[in-house]
Formats: structure tokens, sequence, C-alpha cells
């Protein structure tokens, strides 16, 4: 069995449409008939396509703030500016957000779609008059980025959230249609749309084929992309000498730094009673400080979200 796990570079449509047609056949008639009509990758195939699920979440961030965008759903709409009141009225203590989490300039950062996708931003957004537009569409990127990168979830709760997510933007989609509205404007872009689709489908299909394999343990979706990659290769460039300028190496020089980097590790987890890492240390106060927050802030009015999101 194999499994192709590609990031398309910033949605490459070559690529991207490569994808589709090998994940997308005309027939699926090895699938189940209860199937028919929502699941359109063969269950049967031994290869899927997974598309880098923080860069679907900037993505979509994007679309949301971007002003010229107008994104209707029903009598309401999904927008940027009811973020805006929240951060305006709220004291920043409650939500966490700023101005500069809105800004369209910085397409790449991840860190305000993290943000803006936290479970009581999402409740807190009660409050302001006609936004469950935007509630919904934040919804929306917290269930797609949760379905692969929450460690906590199990398979069925992965597929529960990404496929609602799925089916929530067939629906809409239909909706435009239906009332004469341009999808190519009023909607995600179609890039975004088809990474989202093609993650829904690989998820299941790669469960479907580990479970055939026995072999759970290799069911780690929040590896899924291409962000491990470069942070193994940041790893891979910080051992280099002090004041060194040179970050590129060749093949043997990578291998002598995978066995660098494993001696940090085995270091890391057999001293780490006995010797401070600072960075490390950094990087669980950061977490800490989320998870306190995340339980102290208004508990009576978020009691419907878990700190998994459920709601």
């Amino acid at each position: 069995m194999g499994f192709e796990f590609s990031d398309s570079p910033d949605a490459d449509p070559r690529l991207l449409s490569a994808m589709r047609t090998v994940a997308f056949p005309s027939s699926t008639d090895d699938n189940p008939l209860s199937w028919n009509g929502w699941y359109i990758q063969k269950v049967a195939q031994q290869q899927s396509f997974v598309q880098d699920t923080h860069h679907i979440g900037t993505k979509l961030k994007t679309r949301l703030t971007k002003p010229s965008i107008v994104l209707p759903m029903g009598d309401v709409a999904a927008s940027s500016t009811h973020l805006r009141v929240l951060i305006k009225d709220t004291s920043k203590i409650h939500h966490r957000l700023t101005l500069s989490d809105l800004d369209t300039a910085d397409k790449m950062n991840f860190k305000p779609v993290e943000r803006m996708t936290q479970s009581h931003v999402i409740a807190m957004l009660d409050s302001v008059p006609q936004s469950s537009g935007t509630k919904a569409y934040v919804q929306l990127m917290k269930n797609v980025l949760d379905a692969f990168l929450d460690k906590e979830l199990t398979p069925a709760e992965r597929i529960f959230r990404m496929w609602t997510r799925i089916f929530f933007l067939r629906l809409w989609m239909l909706w435009l249609l239906q009332n004469k509205f341009s999808v190519t404007k009023n909607f995600i872009t179609w890039f975004t749309y088809y990474c989202i689709e093609l993650n829904g489908h690989a998820l299941i299909a790669i469960i479907i084929n580990l479970r055939k394999m026995n072999s759970p343990q290799y069911f780690i979706p929040w590896l899924m992309s291409s962000q491990a990659c470069e942070h193994l290769f940041r790893a891979l460039r910080s051992f280099t000498t002090t004041f060194s300028r040179v970050v590129n190496f060749d093949l043997y020089e990578l291998l002598q730094k995978f066995s660098r980097i494993q001696w940090k590790c085995d270091l890391m987890f057999a001293l780490g009673d006995d010797i401070t890492f600072p960075r490390e240390e950094k990087k669980k106060d950061v977490a800490s400080h989320e998870e306190v927050h995340a339980r102290s802030v208004s508990p009576d009015r978020y009691r419907d979200f878990d700190r998994r999101g459920k709601s």
C-alpha cells in the first residue's frame, strides 16, 4: 500500500489537477452503494493525497479577511468585520486577538489562525450582532484543522468533524448557485475547496487501508503535511557553528546531522529532570498559558465548549 502525502506548492493548479484526476476517478463501482453520491474516491484505492492542513487554514483566513470578498450565507454573511467588533468591544484578555491577526499582508502566518479558531473566540461571537455567518465560517476552519491536527481526537471524531464541514461547503455552494450568486466571488477559492475535499476523502481511505493492514500505529494525521519536514530542516540548519552563514548541506552532511538530532532527543529525554533546555521550556510555558487561559475565560458562558471544541 502506498500513500502520497503531498503539499501542492501554493495550490499549484497543475499538481492539484493531477491529484484530483488520480483521487477522483470517473468510476467508483467498487464502493458500497450507500456511499454513492457523496464519497467519490475508490475505497480500494492504494494512493491518497493529503494537502497541508496549515496552508488550508491560512487560505481560509485570507478569504475571510479580504475586504473585497463577500461571503453570504442565507440572511447573514461571514465577514472579518464581526471579529473587528469583537476585538474593539471586548478586552483582549478574553479573546487574545489583535487587529494585526486580521491583516491580509502576511498570508502564511498560522498563529492568527490558531487564535481565531479557539473555542472561546467562537463562543464570544454570539455577543456580536448578525455574526452567525462568521461563527459558522470560523467553526468550519476549526473543524477542518482539528480533523488532522488535534492529537486527542479518535478516528471517528476526525471523520465526523471533517465531513460535516465538507457537507456544509457543498450545501453552501448549492445555495449560492440557486440564489444567483457567483461561486467564484462569494465562496472560498476553488483551490481551497478541492484541498478540503482531497483531505476528507484521504482521511477515510487511510483509515480503511491501515485497518486492513492491522497497523493503527501509522495513523498519525498531524504529521501528514509538509510542516513536519519544515520543522526538521529548521532543526538541521540550527546545527551549524557559531556565526556560520552556511545553511545548505549535502546528503552526507544530512545523515551526520540526523544522528546529532537523535543524540539531542535522547539527551533531552534522559536528562530532562536534571538539565534545563530553555527553548523547550519556553514552548511548554506557552502551551501551559494557552490551556489555562482557555479554561479561565467565562466558564459559565462557555460551558458548552470543552477543550476539544465540541458544541
